[in-house]
Parts: structure tokens; C-alpha cells; sequence
């Protein structure tokens, strides 16, 4: 009989990690080792816990889902991973196989999926959410309907940083500014949006082509 697998949860929201653990631990053969809720708690377990497989949301505070993955496997190489979203634009399944990730799961399909794909994924092969059935986000959109239209120049690129996942204090020093400029500017860019929580706005900035793919898994603590 194969040993049991052990698996690692990343997802800032907790219900949505025990729901999702509930689902896992109904095989016989997986055990949830550990739970995280930003990337940067992920890789903290992992130095301590011995996992086969971690499922990471690609919205977390900090570094982002693939951000997340592509830095385990800077010390683990061989380890599997799948994303879980609750956006279903396309290019994120295609930057996710680009990547090397096995798998990727819209968030509504959970429940019915995820056990089919963590076997696939566990048995070496991959898993990939159905994105012909998938309505592609259109590149343009009218300019009048952009949330982001009245940003500044400068609230555009913290807005930038921000969703590449520097923190308060990296993006001041990033832009030679002070910590409380930063904090003026990323409250008068929630006043300008609609007083978003920070994922939500990540989410919105992504469809909205805020930051470019390649600029959207740059993992900036590498720089």
C-alpha cells in the first residue's frame, strides 16, 4: 500500500481552506500537513514539513499563486503544484501551463474537481480547468467603463507594485518615497476604486491589464 500523501493548502480565506480540507481528507490516502495563508507562510512550512503536493489560490496576500509556486520550486523542483482561482480568465491557465503547474481550477468547480485533479496530478499527469468553456477576457474594453481611468501616473505604478506584492515599506523604498506617501496614495487609489479589499483589487488590476504577464510572476524579492 503507497504511503500517505501529504498535502499543503495556501488560501487567505479560512473557511474556503477548511471546506477544501474537509473534501481532501475524505480519501484514505491524503493528509492536509499544513494550511497558509499568504506564499511567504507556504515557504515557511515547507522548510519544516515534507509535502507532496501544495494547492495555492492565485490571489494571496503578498506574492501571488504562480509567484508562490515558482519559488518552492526554487528548493524543491520536483514538487507538484496546482492553482485554484476564482478568476476565469484564460490567460492565468495559460501562464500557469507556461509555468510548469500542474494543475489549475476555478474555484467554482472545487467541489467536484479537485479530488480528480489531485490524483491526476499525484500519478504525474496534469489537470486543467475546461478553458474552451471559458468566455475570453477581452485586451479592450471602453475607456469609460475602466476603474482605473482617474488613477495618477504615480498611484498607477504603486498600484503596480502593489500587485506584484511589495509591501508598504518595499514599495517606498522601491520609489525613494516614505512609507506614509505610500499609504496616502494607496488609500486615495481605494477611494478612486471603491474601498476594494486588497485580492479583489488584485483581481480587478489583473483583468484590467494593470500589470503585464511577465510582470505578473516576476517574483521581486529575487531582484
Amino acid at each position: 500500500m503507497d504511503k500517505l500523501k501529504k498535502i499543503i493548502i495556501a488560501d487567505d480565506h479560512e473557511i474556503f481552506r477548511l471546506g477544501l480540507k474537509v473534501a481532501i481528507e475524505k480519501s484514505p490516502d491524503w493528509n492536509v500537513v499544513g494550511e497558509a495563508e499568504s506564499g511567504e507562510e507556504l515557504l515557511e512550512i515547507i522548510k519544516k514539513e515534507y509535502c507532496d503536493i501544495i494547492i495555492v489560490d492565485f490571489v494571496l496576500p503578498g506574492m501571488n499563486g504562480i509567484q508562490t509556486i515558482l519559488k518552492t520550486k526554487e528548493q524543491h523542483p520536483n514538487l507538484k503544484s496546482i492553482i485554484i482561482s476564482s478568476s476565469r480568465d484564460p490567460r492565468l491557465l495559460k501562464m500557469s501551463k507556461e509555468y510548469g503547474i500542474n494543475g489549475y481550477i476555478f474555484k467554482t468547480e472545487v467541489r467536484n474537481t479537485i479530488l480528480t485533479a489531485i490524483q491526476s496530478v499525484l500519478a504525474g499527469d496534469s489537470y486543467y480547468s475546461n478553458v474552451d468553456e471559458v468566455p475570453v477576457v477581452p485586451n479592450k474594453k471602453p475607456d469609460a467603463a475602466n476603474p482605473f481611468r482617474n488613477l495618477s501616473p504615480k498611484e498607477l505604478e504603486i498600484l503596480k507594485l502593489t500587485v506584484k506584492g511589495y509591501s508598504q515599506k518595499e514599495t517606498s523604498e522601491k520609489l525613494n518615497i516614505s512609507i506614509r506617501t505610500v499609504e496616502t496614495h494607496r488609500r486615495n487609489i481605494s477611494e478612486k476604486v471603491g474601498k476594494l479589499p486588497t485580492p479583489k483589487l488584485v483581481r480587478l488590476a489583473y483583468i484590467w491589464n494593470v500589470v503585464q504577464d511577465d510582470e505578473l510572476v516576476s517574483i521581486h524579492k529575487s531582484e
